[in-house]
């Protein structure tokens, strides 16, 4: 049986207000719906705090939920997106990585991974957690059994932020467990395998935890292309992928330029019928003409992908040059020309 394509979205709340506002978020869900979007991302996990009462989120870092939030964002969106045809999948922005200054890092340093000079941050400014320490694992495994146990979601999702930059590892954690003195190379193979099977390891308790609750639902990521997934983030996901460890695979190919991005392409095409591809629709300080996410729309199809999922939601017409109106016109004609061809 031929699957729908997935047609997606991600919302996000930086720069944007949309699940902020109940009125804003009805007229853009109305508008994803119209335009025959099926689903959405909506973050849940940002900044080191979540956007829906977390118990595990409070007794972790002593704050239940954003500070800029007074009601269960999720719940809202819930109760506005399924009677418009939208599937729900929350979205665990931050994954591993965490704010220096946020109480989860202030809370728990022990968490932390390092580098082998024994900083914590990375180039971007970031910390992240350990994910051999098992108080991480049992964390981040309880909030995605909040959100799958609690709330009729349609599955969830971790992206490229669920794994470790390559340069670290270098904790007294890991010194104990690796067995021999860690590798002052932070490519060596071994080392690097070793790191990544931990990974692998985590992936696996948090697919059995969601199987264990709602068999029935997408485990959903969105990693980088491989290898880059591996060689900066020690993310193995085409191992997860043959391990049937995926429910939804969405890989982030953000290229400004439809060359590079069907190149990108040509390199994930042996799973392309079970693999969509994240567009990059813009960001605050940059643009995308609406002709380049036409074309990269249409080169995806073309290869094959079982669909797209733009980032983000503001971008797709607030945030941008062209009229909205010439912009959401392009995206009704693309997903018009879709529900006509019989192969898709």
């Amino acid at each position: 049986m031929q699957m729908a394509e997935l047609r997606g979205v991600w919302l996000t709340n930086v720069d944007s207000d949309v699940l902020f506002v109940e009125q804003k978020l009805e007229y853009a869900l109305g508008q994803l719906a119209d335009l025959q979007f099926n689903t959405i991302y909506p973050v849940i996990w940002n900044k080191n705090q979540t956007l829906y009462p977390s118990a595990a989120a409070k007794a972790a870092t002593g704050i239940g939920q954003s500070e800029n939030l007074h009601f269960d964002m999720l719940a809202m969106i819930l109760e506005k997106a399924v009677p418009l045809g939208l599937k729900v999948i929350p979205w665990f922005e931050y994954g591993l990585m965490a704010l220096p200054h946020s109480a989860l890092a202030k809370r728990h340093p022990d968490w932390l991974t390092m580098d082998r000079n024994g900083i914590h941050k990375t180039k971007n400014g970031m910390v992240w957690l350990n994910a051999n320490h098992q108080a991480v694992r049992t964390f981040i495994l309880d909030l995605v059994t909040e959100i799958v146990g609690a709330y009729p979601v349609d599955g969830i999702q971790f992206d490229d932020h669920f794994g470790w930059p390559v340069e670290l590892g270098y904790d007294n954690l890991n010194v104990s467990l690796f067995g021999s003195p860690l590798p002052q190379n932070i490519r060596d193979d071994a080392w690097m395998g070793w790191r990544a099977e931990s990974l692998t390891q985590f992936w696996q308790a948090i697919h059995e935890r969601f199987q264990q609750i709602r068999p029935e639902a997408l485990l959903s990521l969105s990693p980088n292309p491989h290898p880059f997934a591996y060689d900066h983030y020690l993310v193995p996901w085409p191992t997860w992928e043959r391990l049937g460890l995926i429910g939804q695979l969405v890989v982030q190919v953000y290229r400004q330029n439809t060359h590079a991005f069907s190149q990108d392409l040509m390199q994930l095409r042996s799973t392309r019928s079970r693999t969509a591809i994240g567009i990059l629709s813009g960001l605050r300080t940059r643009s995308v003409p609406i002709e380049q996410i036409r074309d990269q729309v249409e080169v995806t199809r073309r290869v094959g992908f079982a669909g797209f999922s733009f980032f983000f939601y503001e971008t797709l017409w607030n945030l941008a040059k062209e009229p909205a109106d010439e912009r959401k016109a392009v995206l009704a004609e693309l997903f018009k020309e879709a529900l006509e061809r019989p192969d898709l």
